[in-house]
């Protein structure tokens, strides 16, 4: 499945940068659904540590959610819309350097639908998901 995503750099590393192949193809990284919103206690009991986080809008500002992954030990996170409609996702406030992009709402049931599995983060306009 491949969904699209956005990307605004502030402190953070473009999701692209965790690709590690030599010919580009990508580079495979478990994902983890974040129960709740991202604060850090919704990681309690959960091992994230060079993995990919998948976390809804809602309740702690984005650069918390960035931030939070970060400490967990997280290569990236996802924040998914909560509601329809675009997500524009400042980090200004961020002092973490993990990538940090936003999906639809419609793109975080699909990645939830499938649990947590692995994922393929290769091209800045898609985020790849394959088994």
């Amino acid at each position: 499945m491949s969904i699209a995503f956005t990307e605004k750099l502030f402190n953070n590393r473009e999701l692209v940068t965790l690709d590690l192949s030599d010919d580009g193809s990508g580079t495979a990284y478990e994902y983890v659904m974040i129960p709740g919103t991202g604060s850090e206690a919704d990681y309690a009991g959960l091992d994230v540590e060079g993995k990919i986080v998948v976390v809804s809008r809602g309740t702690i500002p984005f650069a918390d959610k960035q931030t939070v992954a970060q400490q967990q030990g997280a290569v990236a996170c996802v924040v998914y819309n909560n509601e329809g409609g675009s997500l524009n996702m400042d980090l200004s406030a961020s002092t973490a350097t993990i990538p940090c992009v936003s999906i639809s709402q419609t793109a975080g049931q699909r990645i939830a639908a499938q649990g947590s599995h692995r994922c393929r983060g290769n091209l800045p306009e898609n985020f790849h998901l394959s088994r």
